[in-house]
């Protein structure tokens, strides 16, 4: 498959079999995290032993004195601003209010670079960090816990699904990128299966019926809980779904069709029997996982490293979406304000098909006392209630910084008012 797809190298890693890898760094850095969580007078000597030095205690106690943060100033410095890094952001983006007649270099450089900003490209610019509250749990069996500088956490980085290109298609999809869906957090000791059911889809959510003569009648049940098949495909191998003994194998006619094409040899495996840290793989290069027959979403082993004390360690709370890339919300085509929560085909009284309708507007424009009213074909907009419990917690983080802010600016003007 390299000589194929070979120039995906290029920005990928050597391949790296985790477990070993983690297993040799471990080695080398827990001796010297346990030799530091000792009491003061080891954690004196470890650091002592590091700096390959050979102080006495009063000496060790005179050099913690001298370099002491709050003494590494001078007379006369201005004092440490403080105020948290967002705030501090929004205050400096506030250049609008300096008159020309302030001739300060710093603030003319400002300026200049703030109207190039558009050309510079941050790593993590279009996406949302979700915030999670640390679980407080006395007397934890240390069984449910991961282990600090031992547990290895893996980041995999989960595109949204893409469409194949046939030559009719090609023009317009010349230009279409990935998109990124979500960065999912999991740990090396949990196995496959447990990385796929945290992937979010759309296409996992509902199986499309046509609801518009009955729109009360009972919810489907979701598609991710009748076709439950699907496969990663990592480094020649297919991982099968076969935790249900109904799930179809679908990389066999992929197989089948590869060796028409002399491409392998492939593969498979169980998913459910392999671990992530068991794996040999390449960080940075596309992989794929299918569900739903064919949907295709690109994943990406983006990054790795060793749980360290500071990290959330219940292993309960892993796979985590660790962050997500903001979408577009649709609205319902009516009122404009509410989500939607219905969809519409072939309507003969909207301008639009499809059409997007919240809960209200569906029933009240679309029904009289329960009748139908006019033609059209009506399916329930899926929607996933994990991913708007992440947004909402997410959200609320934001307003009480807004509301903060807010504040601040309240109590300025009353004080320029007073003044």
């Amino acid at each position: 498959m390299d000589s194929i797809y070979g120039h995906y190298n290029q920005n990928a890693s050597a391949k790296i079999n985790i477990k070993e890898y983690f297993t040799e760094y471990s080695n080398i850095v827990k001796p010297v995290y346990l030799n530091l969580t000792n009491s003061t007078n080891k954690e004196k000597s470890s650091i002592l032993k590091l700096m390959q030095v050979d102080l006495s205690d009063e000496e060790m106690d005179l050099l913690e004195e001298y370099c002491y943060t709050e003494n590494l100033t001078i007379p006369g410095e201005i004092p440490k601003l403080q105020v948290e890094l967002s705030k501090k952001l929004n205050i400096f983006k506030m250049t609008h209010m300096i008159t020309e007649d302030i001739n300060l270099e710093t603030i003319r450089k400002w300026n200049e670079s703030k109207k190039s900003r558009a050309n510079y490209s941050f790593k993590y610019a279009s996406e949302i960090f979700i915030n999670y509250d640390n679980i407080k749990t006395p007397n934890m069996s240390t069984d449910n816990l991961a282990v600090p500088y031992e547990d290895i956490f893996i980041d995999v980085r989960v595109y949204k699904p893409f469409m194949h290109s046939t030559n009719i298609m090609k023009n317009i999809n010349r230009r279409t990128k990935p998109t990124l869906k979500h960065v999912i957090t999991v740990l090396g000791r949990q196995m496959l299966t447990d990385l796929r059911d945290k992937i979010r889809c759309m296409c996992d959510l509902t199986i499309p019926v046509e609801v518009s003569d009955n729109p009360d009648q009972p919810l489907q049940p979701m598609a991710k809980d009748v076709y439950k098949s699907g496969f990663f495909y990592i480094e020649e191998t297919f991982y099968n779904d076969f935790r249900d003994p109904a799930n179809i194998d679908y990389s066999s006619s992929i197989i089948e069709w590869a060796r028409t094409k002399n491409l392998g040899p492939f593969r498979t495996d169980y998913m459910e029997n392999v671990r992530i840290d068991s794996l040999i793989v390449r960080f940075g290069y596309p992989w794929v996982y299918m569900h739903q027959g064919s949907c295709e979403h690109i994943i990406i082993f983006s990054d790795a490293r060793l749980a360290q004390p500071h990290d959330e360690l219940h292993i309960s709370e892993y796979p985590r979406i660790q962050r997500i890339r903001q979408q577009k919300t649709i609205y319902c085509y009516m009122c404009g304000a509410l989500t939607a929560k219905w969809i519409t085909k072939e309507h003969d009284r909207v301008p639009h098909n499809p059409c997007f309708f919240c809960e209200v507007c569906f029933k009240s424009y679309n029904y009289i006392n329960g009748k139908k009213v006019g033609n059209f074909k009506a399916y329930r907009y899926p929607c996933d209630t994990n991913i708007i419990k992440e947004t909402l917690r997410l959200d609320e983080t934001n307003m009480e910084e807004d509301e903060e802010e807010m504040k601040e600016k309240n109590e300025e003007v009353t004080e320029n008012v007073d003044t």
